[in-house]
């Protein structure tokens, strides 16, 4: 296709055939190939003049932006995705870029210290593509629900999302998300409490997405089995579980944080402090690096509760007042309400 179209001068056959090579190459977990491909997709669609192109590459490099750890790049391209888009462009499209955009601006502002946009984005790009009856749409927008519900730690909305995305996702013969969709229901189910329902549910889940070749967002669904292993009280497999993801995390740096977090809470869970400690420190410094205000607030939440077992009360007090004091909303969610509490008790 990219041959035809540079020998026909369609550019827009050129960005076409490059989207199915970003599309494929995201789908293996490639940030970077996947990343330099979204460049290629921006400069002819600059080049060309093309609004379809400069919206699809807005979009493809927004992506790529995120899953590789720079969601403040990341929400701008997102934005400039919505602004570029114009519905008659699209037109027969199975998916709608603006209403993708909407939905991981939700999730990237939920990083960012804005938990309750956050929400708002997601529930409008739900709404919009439910509007447009656009099928494959409304399973991204419900998936990333799921996903920004798990990181609010809210199981209950949770399951609502994840039911919706798999009930469709099988009408609609939609593979990869009745994956994706049975991994968010079991972690919900597991933290409802049937832990064995929501394991098995997982492990379904892993295994369709191992079937099918995806690796894009690997590291999540380990930590979503790992969180359901240690609620059954399975120390062991939920510790095996994380170190599976860490190879998994490969270029998709958005997840390290979240990861070295979990193996600090699995190693204080089992008596080792030192390792804990180190996971939660390292936690933090990864977490500033990307700028994701959530995962620091949330790694410094557990140093700190582990400084002040270890009596150093002035340092947990200072470094997670640091932290806290960067949040300007968002307070009804369970990070900032753990860490308010935890601020109480070290000021008592």
């Amino acid at each position: 296709m990219r041959e035809v179209g540079e020998k026909t001068g369609n550019p827009e056959q050129v960005i076409a055939a490059l989207r199915a090579a970003w599309l494929s190459t995201f789908a293996q977990g490639e940030m970077t190939a996947a990343q330099q491909i979204a460049e290629q997709m921006m400069e002819i669609a600059e080049r060309s003049g093309s609004r379809y192109g400069l919206t699809l590459a807005h979009y493809a490099q927004g992506v790529s932006f995120y899953f590789r750890g720079e969601p403040a790049r990341a929400i701008q391209h997102f934005e400039a995705t919505i602004a570029s888009y114009k519905e008659t462009d699209w037109s027969g499209s199975i998916t709608q870029p603006q209403i993708l955009a909407l939905s991981y601006i939700g999730w990237v502002l939920w990083h960012l210290g804005s938990a309750d946009q956050g929400r708002a984005k997601i529930r409008e790009s739900i709404s919009l593509s439910e509007r447009m009856k656009s099928p494959a749409s409304i399973a991204l927008s419900l998936l990333n629900a799921s996903v920004v519900y798990m990181d609010l730690r809210e199981p209950g909305n949770v399951r609502e999302a994840a039911e919706r995305l798999f009930t469709l996702a099988s009408e609609q013969q939609l593979r990869e998300y009745v994956a994706w969709g049975s991994v968010w229901r079991g972690w919900a189910v597991a933290e409802q409490g049937r832990t064995d329902e929501g394991i098995a549910l997982i492990r379904a889940g892993l295994d369709s997405a191992a079937t099918l070749g995806t690796r894009a967002g690997l590291p999540h669904y380990l930590m979503a089995l790992s969180e359901a292993q240690e609620r059954a009280g399975q120390l062991e497999e939920a510790l095996a579980a994380i170190e599976q993801a860490f190879p998994a995390v490969g270029e998709q740096r958005l997840y390290l944080p979240y990861v070295l977090w979990r193996r600090g809470e699995l190693h204080l869970r089992r008596g080792d402090e030192t390792k804990a400690a180190g996971d939660f420190r390292e936690a933090i410094a990864a977490a500033r690096r990307m700028g994701s205000k959530a995962y620091e607030l949330r790694a410094t939440t557990s140093l700190a509760r582990l400084l002040d077992k270890q009596g150093k009360r002035t340092e947990a007090r200072a470094m997670l007042a640091g932290i806290y004091g960067q949040f300007t909303e968002g307070f009804d969610t369970a990070d900032l309400k753990d860490a308010k509490s935890l601020l109480d008790e070290l000021g008592a």
